[in-house]
């Protein structure tokens, strides 16, 4: 059992006028522990208005994959609320310690949180903020976990947060990632009908079809692909924000 994976981000057009750096971050991958491989995807969204936005972002999903590679055993195969305290509590004293290096306040890092982590046999799904966590553990494409809003429009909630640990939601699935797609709120038009709650099935067909065709001859080009899909006109199109994507399938 392994997985295909890629993850890339690009910039926004708003973000590109203002000169505004993309906020944005995504990891796709798989650790391995003790002969076992593990799928990782995680995605952060910087606030738009905090003044280290990409820095937190960057932070919060390199402590995801630090702590999936240095947790318990036990923890990561059983994926419950040891796991789920352990990650919040490792991301959120990482975010908190960079702001103390910085004396900068810890909203100054304020970020989005997606995470989705695959066993072989279970799924962890985790995420603060809006953004989308799409995934089919044999059961069929769904969406794992209602994007989150705040109490007004275009007000979202954070990993930062003083009640961020209230306002995570998560989902373990009783089976492995077969398709899994985590990314940042920029994409939510193209990828999800929110009214309906459900993923836009032909926009992730086409991207895990590029997947199913991924040999050892062209799969360095994968993230450079994808990079350029996220930066086309077909998707700036759709949206001024910055794109962040975190793909992964099964290959059995």
């Amino acid at each position: 059992m392994r997985w295909e994976s890629v993850g890339a981000t690009a910039i926004g057009t708003s973000h590109f006028e203002s000169s505004t750096p993309c906020q944005d971050r995504a990891w796709a991958g798989t650790i391995e522990r003790e002969g076992d491989a593990y799928l990782v995807l995680t995605v952060a969204d910087g606030a738009g208005s905090a003044a280290c936005a990409e820095r937190g972002a960057d932070i919060a999903v390199q402590s995801v994959c630090t702590y999936v590679r240095e947790c318990p055993a036990d923890d990561l195969l059983a994926l419950d609320t040891a796991f789920v305290d352990g990650l919040v509590d490792q991301v959120r004293a990482r975010l908190s310690h960079a702001a103390s290096e910085m004396e900068r306040p810890l909203r100054d890092f304020a970020c989005t949180l997606l995470v989705a982590v695959s066993t072989p046999t279970k799924t962890f799904a985790l995420q603060i903020g809006d953004g989308g966590i799409v995934l089919d553990t044999g059961k069929g494409t769904e969406l794992a976990i209602s994007p989150m809003g705040g109490e007004y429009v275009n007000i979202t909630r954070f990993i930062t947060d003083d009640d961020a640990p209230l306002n995570i939601e998560t989902r373990v699935f009783d089976a492995p990632v077969v398709h899994g797609a985590v990314f940042s709120d920029g994409l939510q038009r193209m990828a999800l009908d929110l009214a309906a709650e459900k993923p836009h099935l032909p926009f992730f067909r086409s991207l895990f079809s590029v997947l199913e065709a991924v040999t050892d001859d062209n799969r360095s080009d994968l993230a450079l692909a994808l990079e350029r899909f996220l930066s086309s006109e077909q998707v700036n199109s759709r949206t001024d924000d910055d794109k962040a994507m975190a793909l992964a399938l099964l290959r059995i």
